[in-house]
């Protein structure tokens, strides 16, 4: 997840003030994510920081008690067409995405400058594999939301967007404002569909 442009911004009038970050009581995984969350949100707002990485699940070290089961995320996916380890997997993967869709209504509801602090940002959620019970990694599923400061063009769904992870992260730290003397890791060029 990056803020958008390398420039220190300043808040004005108009900004909607720092969020309170509440700690819980409980020991529950979603009100744990929540605060990781806005901790996120709080280090953007507060210019902090640019750049945030946030890994919701560790596959070898987390389990659901609150989604009904204590399987680790790692052993459910590798499920050899086991219909309820498959369950599993779809309910964690609902649950994770869930935790950042809560971060990204957050932000699009706290204004900032002349929009919302989610219209200056880039925030990105995806996984390393396709499949984890074969390790297939041909077709990555990522969600990007944020407009970057106005240089991606959102609301769509782009199910044949042809590139690696590189050429991803590429695209997106040229949309943030960094310049680049060569691509990330294996990437060969920039995703020109995702921008404005």
């Amino acid at each position: 997840m990056e803020k958008a442009g390398m420039a220190a911004s300043k808040r004005n009038d108009k900004d909607s003030p720092p969020i309170e970050i509440k700690i819980p009581e409980g020991d529950k995984r979603s009100e744990y994510m929540q605060v990781m969350c806005d901790l996120n949100i709080l280090a953007f707002q507060t210019d902090t920081t640019r750049v945030s990485t946030y890994i919701g699940s560790t596959p070898n070290g987390v389990s659901y008690p609150e989604l009904g089961f204590t399987d680790k995320h790692h052993s459910t996916t590798h499920y050899r067409e086991d219909p309820e380890k498959i369950r599993k997997v779809v309910a964690i993967n609902e649950f994770n995405i869930s935790q950042f869709a809560y971060m990204v209504k957050k932000m699009a509801n706290l204004r900032e400058g002349d929009g919302t602090l989610l219209d200056n940002c880039i925030m990105m959620w995806g996984s390393g594999l396709e499949n984890g019970d074969k390790h297939y990694r041909e077709n990555l599923p990522f969600v990007i939301a944020g407009r970057g400061g106005g240089s991606i063009r959102t609301g769509r769904f782009l199910p044949d967007t042809k590139g690696n992870q590189g050429d991803l992260l590429t695209t997106l730290l040229g949309c943030a404002g960094v310049p680049l003397d060569r691509p990330i890791g294996i990437a060969t060029k920039e995703i020109t569909e995702i921008k404005a």
